[in-house]
C-alpha cells in the first residue's frame, strides 16, 4: 500500500479518515493492476451462451480497464427478441463489457444532531459502492449478409451472435483477443519463449557458417558455359586425340592405379599414383602426431577425432513430458548395424606439379589410394563416392573423397544388436559437430543397458543402421531417472540433412516423450524388423542434441617433425578427416627457422633438400565448426626423387591381326626439356625381349603450360600382334621433377 492512514489509541476516528483508508488501498491495487498486469482494455470470464431462441447469457467474470477491475457475480440473462432482425434479414449483434461504480446496498444510518443532548437522526446511506461488469449490445445493421458491429474501444467484445427473424442462428462466438493473460499461463510461456531464444541464438550465430559454406560451394560449380564447353569437346574428343577411324586397337591409362603397369618386370623401377612419377627411394613415413601429447588447444575424442578445444551448447530440445513410451511394449528384433569410419584428405605437395585433379577427374573408374592407418595402397571405384577439390594450388592440393557426407564404407565394421528399438530422427539445420545427447527416463527397468547410436535415414526418412556414424552403450548402472547426458564421440553432423537418435535395450525402461508431433522436422519410429520401420506419429522422444562450439577461430598446434636421410624435397599427406564447408585445415613446415604452407605457390620450399623438417597443423574455424582429423590415422611421407625411371606397362594385344604402326601420346606436367629427358619405346617379341626405338617423337607445349608428347613407331618390315611400351624419364636435379599424368596408344589397321 503506497499510503498509510495512522490511528492512536482512544483517538476519534473521523469519516474522513476512513474514506481515505479505503482510497489508499484502491489506488494501491489499481496502480498494481495497470502497471504490473492489464492496462489496456481486457476481460476474464463472461462466457455468452445460448439459453433459447431468443435468450442468451453472460457468465461471471471481471472487466479491466486503466487498471481497475470491476466485477458480475452473477449471471446475467439477455433477452434478444427485441433485436430480431425482419423478414429475410440476419444481424449481427456485438455482446459487450464496461464498468461502472454503482450502489450495491443501502441502509439507515444514525447521525448526531445535538452535541449536548446526544440526539440524533436516521438517514437510509449508501453503504457498499461496486465497481460492477455492465453489459450492452452493440447491433449491426440488417442485411442478408450482415456484418458486425464497430465496437467502442472502451468496451471489451465479449462475443458475436447472429439472429434472424426466429432468434439465435448459431452459437454465440466468443471473442478471444480481449482474454487478460494469466501471470502463471505468461510465465510460463515466457519461459518456453526464453528456451527458444537461447536455441535459435545457437542456430542464428551459425547460419553465418552456412552461408560462407553455401558461397564456396556455389563459387565451385560449373555454369552453363563450362557444360556447353564440355559438351563441345566431347564432340571432338576422338579428333583431337588424332585416332584413326580404321584403328584397330587403342588404350589410355590415366595411372591412377597399377592395372596397366607390369610391376614385375625386371627393368620396372617407378611410381604410379595419381600420375607417373620418377621412384622415391627410401621413403620416410610416419604418423602424424603431437609434439606435445597433452596439448590444451585441442581435444580428442574417444574415436580419436581431433578439433580445436571446444566448449558445448544445445541447439535442439524437445522437453514435454506428456506420455511414457515404454520400449518393452515394441518387438525385440534383432538388427545389423553397420558403422562407417571418417572420410579421408589427400594432400600432395610436389615441385612444378600440376593438374592432380584433373587426373582424379579422368579415372572414369578405379583409383589408387593410401590407407594412412596401414600404410598400404588399396583401389576404390570412385564412381560410387563422392570427391572434391578444396583448394589447388600450382603444387598442391587438397583432395576429399566421401560416402556420406563426410564418412564412408572403408574399414567400417558390422555388428548384430538385440533388443527393443526406437528411434527419433532430426532434420539438421546447421553442421556441426554432435558431442552428447539427452534423453529423458520416465522409468527404469530391473536391468539392461541402453544402447545410443547416431546414423543417417533413408530417402523414405527412415533410420538406417547400415549408415551409423557413432555408437556407444551404457551401462545399466549409470543410468539415472530424468536426463541423462550421454556423450557420443564427436559427430559431424552436415546441414540439410536428416539423422536418427536410435535406443536399443533389452530392458523395459520408459522414456519421455511428448504427446503430439512437436518436432516438426522429425518422426519418432520403432523398429519391426532388420528392415522395417513404423512411425509413432502421435510423439516424439523427449531429446536434446548437444553441439561443440568453438572459441577459438584460429588454432595452431606443433606437430612431430619429419626426417629423411639424404634431404626431402616433396612431401604427401593422407589424413583421415571430416572438412566441412566454410573452414578450412592445413599443414605448415618450418623452412629456415620461417612457417611456410605446404602447397603455397612456392618452388622454392624445400630448397637445399633438409634432412628435418619441423610440421604444425592449422586451424581456420567457425564459432560453430571446424575441420576434424584423426591423427592416429592420418600419415605424413618425405620422399626425394631418384634421378632415373622406367616404367613397364602390361601387354597390349591386338585382338586380331598384326599392326604396322603404333603411336604412343602421353602428357606430361612439369616438363622442362634443359633438366628432364623423356623417351618411349615398344618392347615386343618373344617374352618382349625386342627394344624398338621411336621412328619420331615430338614435344609440344600446350596452351595450359603442359607437354603433348609423341611417338611413332614403324613395324612395316615386320608387323607385330602385342607390345608393351617402355617409358624412361630423367631428371638432373631431384627438386625439380616431373610426371606423366596420361597415355594414349593405337595401332594403325
Amino acid at each position: 500500500m503506497e499510503q498509510r492512514i495512522p490511528f492512536q489509541q482512544r483517538q476519534g476516528v473521523p469519516p474522513v479518515d476512513l474514506n481515505a483508508l479505503q482510497e489508499a488501498v484502491r489506488v494501491s491495487v489499481d496502480a498494481v493492476v495497470a502497471n504490473l498486469l492489464v492496462r489496456a482494455v481486457y476481460y476474464k470470464g463472461l462466457a455468452v451462451t445460448k439459453v433459447s431462441a431468443n435468450e442468451a447469457q453472460v457468465g461471471t467474470g471481471r472487466f479491466f480497464t486503466a487498471g481497475q477491475a470491476y466485477r458480475l457475480d452473477t449471471a446475467l440473462s439477455l433477452n434478444l427478441a427485441p433485436h430480431l432482425p425482419a423478414g429475410a434479414n440476419r444481424k449481427i449483434i456485438a455482446i459487450v463489457a464496461s464498468g461502472a461504480e454503482v450502489t450495491t446496498e443501502s441502509d439507515p444510518r444514525r447521525f448526531l444532531t445535538d452535541a449536548t443532548t446526544r440526539a440524533s437522526v436516521a438517514n437510509t446511506v449508501a453503504t457498499r459502492v461496486t465497481r460492477k461488469v455492465q453489459i450492452g449490445i452493440v447491433e449491426g445493421a440488417e442485411s442478408l449478409a450482415p456484418l458486425p458491429p464497430t465496437v467502442a474501444v472502451d468496451y471489451a467484445l465479449l462475443a458475436l451472435i447472429t439472429l434472424s427473424s426466429t432468434g439465435i442462428v448459431d452459437a454465440p462466438v466468443q471473442q478471444t483477443s480481449q482474454i487478460a493473460p494469466n501471470l502463471q499461463d505468461a510465465v510460463a510461456a515466457i519461459t518456453v519463449l526464453q528456451a527458444q531464444q537461447a536455441l535459435q541464438a545457437g542456430l542464428i550465430a551459425t547460419l553465418r557458417t552456412d552461408l560462407a559454406g553455401l558461397a564456396r560451394t556455389v563459387s565451385g560449380l560449373a555454369g552453363q558455359s563450362d557444360v556447353d564447353r564440355i559438351e563441345q569437346a566431347l564432340l571432338i574428343i576422338r579428333e583431337k586425340l588424332e585416332i584413326p577411324d580404321d584403328a584397330s586397337a587403342w588404350g589410355y591409362d590415366s595411372f591412377a592405379t597399377e592395372d596397366e603397369s607390369d610391376t614385375t618386370h625386371g627393368a620396372y623401377n617407378a611410381r604410379v599414383a595419381a600420375g607417373l612419377h620418377l621412384p622415391a627411394p627410401a621413403p620416410t613415413s610416419q604418423i602424424m602426431t603431437l609434439l606435445n601429447p597433452v596439448d590444451s588447444r585441442v581435444k580428442v575424442g574417444a574415436n580419436g577425432v581431433m578439433l580445436p578445444a571446444w566448449t558445448e551448447m544445445t541447439r535442439l530440445e524437445v522437453a514435454s513430458e506428456k506420455q511414457k513410451l515404454a520400449l518393452a511394449t515394441y518387438p525385440v528384433v534383432t538388427r545389423t548395424q553397420t558403422k562407417q569410419t571418417q572420410s579421408i584428405a589427400f594432400k600432395w605437395w610436389k615441385t612444378r606439379h600440376g593438374g592432380l585433379a584433373d587426373t582424379i577427374a579422368k579415372t572414369q573408374g578405379m583409383v589408387r589410394l593410401l590407407d594412412p592407418a596401414t600404410d598400404t595402397w588399396f583401389e576404390i571405384d570412385i564412381r560410387r563416392y563422392r570427391w572434391r577439390k578444396l583448394k589447388n594450388t600450382q603444387w598442391g592440393l587438397w583432395i576429399t573423397i566421401e560416402d556420406f557426407d563426410g564418412y564412408w564404407d572403408h574399414g567400417e565394421t558390422t555388428t548384430s544388436v538385440s533388443g527393443a528399438t526406437i528411434a527419433q530422427t532430426v532434420l539438421n539445420a546447421q553442421a556441426g559437430w554432435l558431442t552428447a545427447v539427452g534423453i529423458n527416463i520416465a522409468e527404469l527397468a530391473t536391468s539392461g543397458d541402453l544402447r545410443v547410436s547416431l546414423s543417417g535415414c533413408r530417402e523414405d526418412g527412415t533410420p538406417d543402421l547400415t549408415r551409423t556414424l557413432e555408437t556407444v552403450t551404457v551401462a545399466y548402472a549409470a543410468l539415472t531417472l530424468g536426463w541423462n547426458r550421454i556423450v557420443l564421440p564427436p559427430a559431424h553432423l552436415a546441414r540439410g540433412v536428416r539423422y536418427a537418435v536410435v535406443l536399443q535395450s533389452a530392458g523395459a525402461h520408459k522414456v519421455w516423450a511428448s504427446d503430439v508431433n512437436e518436432l516438426t522436422n522429425g518422426t519418432a519410429f520403432t523398429a519391426t524388423d532388420d528392415v522395417y520401420w513404423s512411425g509413432i506419429l502421435a510423439a516424439d522422444l523427449n531429446l536434446r542434441l548437444v553441439f561443440a562450439t568453438f572459441p577459438q577461430q584460429l588454432t595452431i598446434v606443433e606437430l612431430t617433425s619429419i626426417a629423411r636421410a639424404g634431404g626431402i624435397d616433396a612431401m604427401d599427406f593422407t589424413a583421415t578427416a571430416i572438412w566441412p564447408d566454410a573452414v578450412d585445415f592445413d599443414v605448415q613446415a618450418q623452412i629456415a627457422g620461417v612457417w611456410r604452407s605446404i602447397g603455397a605457390e612456392d618452388a622454392a620450399l624445400f630448397a637445399g633438400s633438409p634432412n628435418l623438417v619441423p610440421l604444425r597443423m592449422l586451424w581456420n574455424a567457425t564459432k560453430d565448426d571446424a575441420v576434424g582429423i584423426v591423427l592416429a590415422k592420418s600419415r605424413v611421407t618425405a620422399t626425394k626423387a631418384a634421378l632415373f625411371g622406367v616404367h613397364i606397362s602390361t601387354a597390349r594385344t591386338l585382338a586380331a591381326g598384326t599392326t604396322p604402326a603404333v603411336t604412343v601420346r602421353q602428357v606430361l606436367d612439369g616438363y622442362d626439356d634443359a633438366q628432364h629427358g623423356h623417351a618411349v619405346k615398344l618392347l615386343h617379341g618373344a617374352g618382349y625381349g625386342t627394344t624398338k626405338t621411336a621412328a619420331a617423337q615430338s614435344f609440344t607445349t600446350r596452351s595450359d603450360g603442359r607437354i603433348d608428347y609423341v611417338a611413332s613407331f614403324d613395324f612395316s618390315a615386320g608387323e607385330i600382334a602385342s607390345y608393351k611400351i617402355r617409358t624412361e624419364m630423367t631428371i638432373s636435379d631431384p627438386a625439380v621433377e616431373y610426371r606423366v599424368a596420361e597415355r594414349w596408344d593405337h595401332a594403325a589397321a
